[in-house]
């Protein structure tokens, strides 16, 4: 489980559907919401979680890519399962885990010290509270 520490940058809304803007270590970052309680302000902290199965890793990637989410990192340790990996990337200050097949670290040739890019759909992400 992934919790990242950020600051509210801006709100959007139309009717019940919610884009909250936030900034993660210089990093804009989008979340989609139906609800939103009215402690939820501009220039607030809050804490948000990700789930480690909707982190996408990109290598070498350059192109369009329709995820609003997506940041570099360095890898500082995989873990390889029988099926699965475990990913951690440092982003600034904060570690983000993210799991994927370990075909796909074979398939991409993850190192421990590449640069990647780390991608979450804006519906992914789950505000915990605001601080």
């Amino acid at each position: 489980m992934s919790r990242l520490i950020c600051t509210i940058k801006s709100i959007q809304s139309h009717k019940s559907l919610n884009i909250v803007t936030f900034d993660f270590e210089g990093y804009e970052l989008k979340m989609l919401s139906f609800d939103l309680n009215e402690m939820i302000k501009k220039s607030k902290k809050a804490l948000l979680y990700i789930k480690p199965s909707a982190v996408g890793i990109l290598k070498n990637f350059s192109g369009n890519i329709s995820f609003s989410n997506r940041f570099k990192g360095n890898i500082i340790h995989i873990d390889n399962g029988t099926l699965l990996s475990s990913i951690i990337l440092k982003i600034g200050k904060t570690e983000l885990e993210a799991v994927i097949m370990r075909q796909s670290v074979q398939d991409m040739k993850l190192c421990v010290g590449d640069e990647v890019t780390a991608v979450i759909r804006a519906s992914e992400l789950s505000l915990l509270k605001v601080l």
